[in-house]
């Protein structure tokens, strides 16, 4: 029997066929995370598989890097469970193989034993090569902009916020499941948005994977696992770039609903697929963002929280970005600004998300 897989995972057609704060140095210089240390970590593809599927990983990525078509796995032992495995890992664990298109496999249908592996590509090594100058240009167009000295902290938001305000949500570029469509086209959906915060991650020497799942009435979803400060959050870029669920009134807003999150505040509308097992259990909060920026609020934070939306209009900032204890509390909030000088704004645009508590208040 063989199967193709797409890069994604889909089944494309069956035939039967027999406290502390780091500090990065120098952050606008490329620091890559060196491939050991970062499969070292327990939350890679890589640690969370078996000795002998590590063998086959190992294969899977010198036959990418060299652009070979066809792997014999006959005398491995290999199951199509297995390979399901090693595929996620490898996916997960490589945003830098963009040109990886899809995969099949022909095993024998009585052992489920794999025999064989045939890979695609989505262009040649030339178109390759040039593809990833371009991406190359792009990247360091982007860590240039990271402050010298960054924490860990400033490095993923400063990344978090350059793939949204540089990236269009939506499904034009040809490569939206990959990176080229963020570096190279501008446009791209989850797959695009997650994978290019972890190629820049990386990059930067921080560990950061991408996660598969379901996102609440949107059905497929991609999002990112990030380790700061030696703690695991949760950062949801495509959700946190407006243009995702409205692209025409909020594509100059970023929001932050889903920056440095707990595993319990992100099931509240997402479910994680975890089909390798031991997936993190993210309880940190002290590089959330509404923790970090002082813009978490109480009930008897409405003073503060109008303090500094005042600041945020003075600074001439596009956007102001508040969580409250409570999602009660937004209509508190909503009230309070309505009853409140604004510096000129007579009305207030904002967006709301009252599962997670957070008010977007739009300054442009």
């Amino acid at each position: 029997m063989i199967i193709l897989i797409g890069a994604c995972g889909t089944v494309l057609f069956l035939r039967m066929n027999n406290g502390f704060t780091k500090k990065i140095e120098s952050a606008n210089v490329s620091k890559r995370i060196a491939q050991t240390d970062y499969q070292s970590d327990p939350q890679s593809g890589y640690a969370r598989l078996s000795d002998e599927e590590k063998s086959i990983y190992a294969i899977l990525v010198q036959s990418t890097d060299n652009f070979e078509s066809h792997i014999d796995l006959n005398g491995l032992n290999i199951t199509v469970d297995g390979l399901t495995r090693i595929w996620q890992a490898f996916y997960q664990d490589n945003p830098q193989y963009f040109w990886f298109n899809s995969y099949s496999y022909e095993y024998d249908p009585g052992s489920n034993i794999i025999n064989s592996m045939d890979l695609s590509y989505t262009c040649d090594k030339a178109t390759r090569d040039q593809k990833q100058s371009e991406i190359d240009k792009k990247v360091a167009a982007i860590e240039a902009q990271i402050p010298e000295d960054a924490d860990e902290y400033t490095v993923v938001k400063t990344v978090h916020d350059l793939i949204i305000s540089e990236t269009k949500y939506g499904y034009a570029s040809a490569d939206n499941q990959n990176i080229a469509s963020v570096f190279i086209d501008g446009e791209s959906v989850c797959a695009g948005y997650s994978k290019a915060m972890e190629y820049i991650l990386k990059d930067m020497g921080l560990f950061c994977t991408v996660v598969d799942g379901q996102a609440k009435d949107r059905g497929a979803h991609e999002w990112n696992l990030v380790k700061m400060n030696d703690q695991y959050y949760y950062v949801d870029v495509t959700w946190d770039d407006p243009g995702f669920a409205d692209a025409d009134d909020h594509e100059n807003c970023i929001e932050y609903t889903f920056f440095g999150i707990t595993t319990d505040e992100l099931l509240i509308n997402h479910t994680i697929d975890d089909p390798l097992g031991g997936i993190a259990q993210c309880t940190a909060t002290e590089n959330n963002y509404f923790v970090h920026e002082g813009k978490l609020f109480g009930a008897d934070g409405m003073r503060d929280f109008i303090t500094g939306l005042k600041q945020s209009i003075a600074r001439g900032d596009k956007d102001y970005c508040a969580r409250f204890s409570s999602s009660d509390l937004l209509d508190t909030a909503v009230l309070t600004m309505s009853n409140t000088d604004l510096s000129g704004y007579t009305t207030v645009s904002y967006i709301r998300h009252d599962d997670m508590g957070v008010i977007t208040v739009l300054l442009n």
